[in-house]
């Protein structure tokens, strides 16, 4: 279709470290695991109210494991599983990190000639203790940080 090649050759996006958020649908893998690495962390953490008030935390990662083979459940994999970033993605390990274009072939791509530079070849890395913090500054260090943003004392 020329309207998505159009969406795939003009859009970019841009995801920093295990920044969650770009891999939510599409990448459940990689959720997967950073649920297993934070729910140690997450229980014993004061979660601030509107986000536990949001997510339930605790009662809903008990109630998706234990309806993980109901129908709902798996329809909601399905679809999710079928989502894919149009575009160029450029993924920055860390701050300093030598910035890496990767493309979004789908949740079921083969790769079959073993290409290098595939967004589900960037696997979760786990962290000693995790916190909101440190998931917020992945998902926004590249734009408040040091990245895309204005300087501050431009802004004010």
């Amino acid at each position: 279709d020329e309207f998505l090649q159009q969406i795939d050759d003009n859009s970019v996006n841009f995801i920093f470290n295990n920044d969650p958020v770009p891999r939510g649908y599409g990448y459940l893998t990689f959720i997967e695991d950073l649920i297993e690495n934070a729910a140690p962390s997450l229980l014993k953490e004061s979660v601030p109210w509107f986000i536990r008030r949001t997510l339930n935390l605790r009662d809903k990662m008990e109630d998706l494991y234990e309806k993980k083979d109901s129908k709902t459940v798996q329809d909601m994999v399905k679809v999710f599983s079928k989502y894919q970033h149009m575009g160029k993605l450029i993924y920055y390990a860390e701050e300093d990190a030598k910035p890496q274009v990767v493309r979004d072939m789908g949740a079921f791509y083969a790769n079959p000639a073993g290409d290098q530079d595939i967004l589900r070849d960037i696997k979760y890395q786990p962290i000693k203790t995790f916190s909101f913090d440190e998931a917020l500054r992945w998902h926004m260090h590249i734009i408040t940080g040091p990245g895309l943003a204005y300087p501050e004392e431009h802004l004010h």
